[in-house]
């Protein structure tokens, strides 16, 4: 039934130890007001109702009309600060007319490289209360280096490791993908790494008249998908994890990416081209 009441029905239902409550004005004036500026405490939240409207609620009350509002406590996305929204904006209709208009056999990729880091992430967790858990950490500055790309379309990965990222490694990751996909043009979206605009890929691309690169606006990891794969591998990888050697780590991580054609369904879920900057209120 509460559930149900939404913002307007609140004051039938709510009742907080007394007969003061906030009244339908209050609450979308609130609502705004939430929607507008982040709490990271609904004993902020409390306070401010109190200060606003002159009314009492518990932390716990709070967070039951919160829950009501259709607010939930999550953490913040990450967004470069000098980001375009409005070429970012530009490039998915780009990108949806791409999609549109490729011929059947082409394919679009999504393309970046990671270094992933030989130690250990700790992370979040279920621990018994008043007890603590901890993970070892390794003191080497040892890492590993991949140039990898996705199809959005069908779950593809395709991934390269090397000593280091640079026009070599790109050529060499784009020579898998055309020998993965001998027909079609390939259709490449990648950040402004320079090793792309380097003179050695150029020349690459005008004997390889089948790859076609495209580049993201400045400041875009938000439209990059293939950051949602480098977060899953992390998660799985490293969240939490100890490697005593650095081969033991390497093998993990290979095993990872041989797997992950298995892996479809998932990546189809991952991989969901709903870019998420649109929705976005930035924190006040």
């Amino acid at each position: 039934m509460y559930k149900e009441a939404g913002i307007e029905g609140l004051c039938q239902y709510h009742y907080t130890g007394g007969l003061s409550y906030l009244s339908n004005d209050e609450q979308r004036e609130l609502d705004k007001h939430l929607q507008a500026n982040t709490y990271q405490s609904s004993k902020e939240i409390a306070h401010h109702i109190a200060e606003t409207y002159g009314v009492e609620y518990t932390p716990v009350g709070v967070r039951w009309l919160l829950g009501i509002m259709g607010f939930v406590f999550k953490k913040m996305k990450h967004l470069p600060g000098k980001g375009d929204v409005v070429a970012q904006k530009e490039f998915v209709q780009q990108y949806e007319e791409l999609k549109a208009g490729k011929a059947k056999e082409d394919k679009i990729y999504f393309a970046d490289g990671v270094h992933p880091l030989h130690n250990s992430i700790p992370a979040s967790g279920w621990i018994k209360k008043g007890q603590e858990k901890a993970v070892q950490a390794n003191t080497g500055r040892d890492r590993l280096n991949i140039n990898g790309a996705c199809n959005a379309a069908d779950g593809e990965v395709i991934v390269v490791e090397s000593g280091t990222i640079n026009a070599q490694s790109t050529i060499a990751l784009f020579d898998k993908m055309q020998d993965h996909q001998p027909e079609g043009k390939l259709h490449i979206i990648t950040d402004n790494a320079k090793y792309y605009r380097s003179k050695m890929v150029r020349e690459y691309l005008d004997m390889n008249p089948r790859i076609n690169l495209i580049f993201l606006p400045p400041y875009s990891p938000n439209l990059n998908l293939i950051e949602r794969l480098w977060k899953m591998y992390k998660k799985e990888t490293l969240y939490n994890t100890y490697y005593e050697t650095f081969a033991a780590f390497r093998e993990s991580t290979n095993d990872f990416f041989e797997k992950i054609s298995g892996r479809k369904k998932e990546l189809s879920k991952l991989l969901n081209e709903k870019f998420y900057f649109p929705n976005l209120r930035f924190a006040g």
